[in-house]
């Protein structure tokens, strides 16, 4: 490949600033052969192009030994290597970092949905629960209501059934025969006593008449 071809862009690195056991980068150029010795007649061993990095393995003013990221050792032009990245590897690096940190965006602002969503559900569910329990409460009261009323009526029944028994007793207590003879007696006693002092009050009104 002829030098003359290639689209120069030089990055002011003075000649001797790179050293050796370093990394540098092939400058905005298209592709760059990797020369068998320091000089463009010496055959090419291979091509590295703009944006990729190398390994310095023998720095010089105009000819450079590097090592490629493919392993091929070769000798390149120092003024087309540089020790910052290329603005277009920079460029791409930060729009690779940018879709990066989209995607990252995106994934978080799904997440966020997921957990407002879940959020929601469980508030709903909590709600749910506090109505239940309220139901619950209200129930309760009203059973121990209930309870209350039944204890009080079955109470009343009692009282009402003792009474029933004790008039339903009466009658068998009169017709018993030594209490229809007491109240026999004590009726002929209230009878004999009543003729008599109603003779007594005839004779003597019979006596005020003589």
């Amino acid at each position: 490949m002829r030098v003359g071809l290639l689209t120069l862009v030089l990055l002011g690195v003075a000649p001797g600033g790179l050293h050796a056991a370093t990394n540098a980068y092939i400058t905005d150029t298209l592709r760059l052969a990797l020369r068998a010795g320091p000089a463009a007649d010496q055959k090419s061993l291979g091509v590295v192009e703009s944006g990729q990095a190398v390994e310095i393995l023998k720095a010089g003013e105009e000819w450079t030994l590097v090592r490629s990221a493919a392993g091929i050792e070769g000798w390149v032009q120092t003024r087309f290597l540089t020790e910052q990245p290329p603005p277009k590897l920079l460029a791409a690096r930060l729009l690779e970092k940018s879709h990066e940190l989209e995607a990252r965006a995106a994934a978080l602002s799904a997440e966020n949905a997921r957990l407002e969503e879940e959020n929601r559900s469980w508030a709903d569910r909590f709600a749910a629960l506090q109505e239940e329990f309220a139901s619950f409460r209200r129930d309760a009261a009203e059973v121990e209501t209930l309870r209350a009323r039944l204890e009080h009526v079955q109470s009343e029944l009692a009282a009402k059934d003792k009474l029933l028994r004790h008039l339903g007793d009466l009658p068998a207590r009169f017709l018993r025969p030594e209490t229809l003879t007491a109240f026999l007696a004590g009726a002929g006693v209230l009878l004999a006593g009543f003729l008599l002092g109603f003779y007594a009050r005839r004779k003597r009104r019979w006596s005020s008449l003589d």
